[in-house]
């Protein structure tokens, strides 16, 4: 199993047997040209993909990809799919709708996007012939990755250290929702460094109301990573800050 990135199309070094897509959000523009030029790197990875393409039902730009119907796996609280049928008699081939339904998936991991994202992994689990109680109970005893929701420590008091990778507007917004969620006698206060000055820009109106679950929202300096000087000098952590707080008061500067 390989995690791969869309940055520069470098996960079309791999030719998948199943590709998992979990979502579809326009990122890395100092590379891709739009939304179009985006889905199109994610359509050639569907082309080689030798066996099935598993993709989320609330994943709209995900759906646009045009995947042989042999292929496509398409999940939400079931599992829908076309099987298929020869006729024996006439040699007609076709393919049937068929839903498959998932069992209930207990997570210590709060958030709808990580129970989606089980439904994912329960999906190749079943496609690669495991039991369903199996998949469950390994699920269940998941207790996270590094830098996703990563709780790093937890005070005498019960103030809860946490870290967590989400850069791009859509990432962040259900990390913090869930947390706020899972916790919600706590404040959450966040230090958000936006990475790279150029998707910093692309994105500003999506980071506008990224953060409305948070209490109180620190930003330091932008990190730099592969911008031109352009960006560097319209994207300034003033007007982001500015941008944020049209929705979201509670926002400070924090260089």
């Amino acid at each position: 199993m390989i995690e791969a990135c869309e940055y520069k199309r470098s996960f079309l070094q791999y030719h998948p047997f199943i590709t998992i897509i979990t979502n579809i959000d326009l990122d890395h523009l100092d590379y891709y040209k739009n939304l179009d030029d985006y889905i199109s790197a994610f359509q050639s990875l569907v082309d080689q993909t030798s066996g099935f393409v598993v993709i989320s039902e609330s994943d709209e730009n995900s759906l646009k990809l045009n995947i042989p119907k042999e292929k496509k796996i398409i999940v939400g609280e079931k599992i829908s799919y076309f099987a298929k049928v020869e006729m024996f008699e006439t040699d007609e081939i076709f393919y049937e709708a068929k839903t498959l339904e998932i069992p209930e998936i207990s997570l210590q991991i709060p958030g709808n996007h990580i129970l989606q994202d089980a439904r994912l992994v329960f999906t190749v689990s079943k496609l690669l012939g495991l039991e369903d109680e199996y998949i469950t109970e390994k699920l269940a005893s998941y207790s996270g990755s590094w830098r996703r929701s990563e709780i790093i420590r937890t005070t005498k008091n019960g103030n809860i250290l946490m870290s967590d990778y989400g850069h791009h507007p859509n990432e962040i917004r259900p990390t913090l929702h869930a947390i706020k969620k899972k916790f919600p006698d706590k404040k959450l206060f966040v230090a958000f460094q936006p990475h790279q000055y150029s998707r910093t820009r692309e994105l500003l109106p999506e980071f506008s109301n990224a953060f409305m679950d948070a209490d109180i929202l620190i930003i330091p300096n932008i990190y730099f990573s592969r911008d031109k000087q352009e960006d560097v000098e319209w994207m300034t952590t003033d007007r982001l800050v500015d941008t944020i707080r049209e929705n979201f008061s509670s926002v400070q500067n924090g260089e």
